[in-house]
């Protein structure tokens, strides 16, 4: 519960003054992001966030503001379930955000995948550059065919609330992290483990 309470930093996106280290929060209602990216050309902050059992999100927090926090709902909703399929009274993980007053993910999946770094493309990677992005995903064996161990193709609409594009790139290892420089995408791939290497196909 501790993700709904202001009092504390836990479930939450700070701001940090670098200058004197004062933080404010953001957005609250997280429960374990492992991807954040902002988007300062398009004043948006998209994160991942890993659900318990299932119900790993994209979500996208246009023009955040510390005067204007803004609710992902964890654990008031979730499209996961507890890891014991038990149900919670007080961590009820309803299957609706918005009915609850809270932001709905861009994107989740049912099956975790274990959903982990964001990062934006560039000009090499895809025509509409300023609304592109990977999403990378960790997962096991089994859940290659749900989107674990894949890149995410993702772009969004004009409005930045929902996606107009998605496809799969099928790395089939555990991608903890990865960055973009210039026409490469370098990745920590945690099976073998190794730094993979993913360019564009001319």
């Amino acid at each position: 519960k501790i993700s709904q309470d202001k009092s504390s930093l836990f479930g939450k996106i700070i701001e940090i003054e670098i200058n004197n280290k004062k933080n404010q929060i953001v957005s609250l209602g997280h429960r374990n992001p492992l991807g954040l990216y902002f988007d300062e050309e398009n004043n948006i902050v998209i994160s991942t966030d890993n659900g318990p059992k299932g119900g790993d999100e994209i979500n996208v927090d246009i023009k955040p503001s510390r005067d204007n926090v803004k609710n992902f709902g964890w654990p008031i909703s979730s499209y996961g379930v507890h890891i014991d399929n038990e149900f919670r009274p007080n961590l009820p993980l309803n299957k609706s955000h918005k009915d609850f007053g809270n932001i709905e993910p861009i994107k989740y999946f049912e099956n975790g995948i274990g959903i982990s770094q964001i990062v934006k493309l560039n000009s090499l990677f895809s025509k509409n550059k300023n609304r592109s992005y990977f999403v990378s995903a960790l997962g096991y064996d089994d859940s290659i065919k749900n989107g674990g161990r894949t890149i995410h193709h993702i772009e969004l609409n004009e409005t930045f609330e929902k996606l107009s594009f998605e496809e799969k790139i099928i790395i089939g290892e555990r991608i903890r992290d990865m960055i973009i420089i210039d026409e490469y995408v370098y990745m920590t791939l945690e099976n073998t483990p190794s730094i993979g290497v993913l360019s564009k196909k001319n």
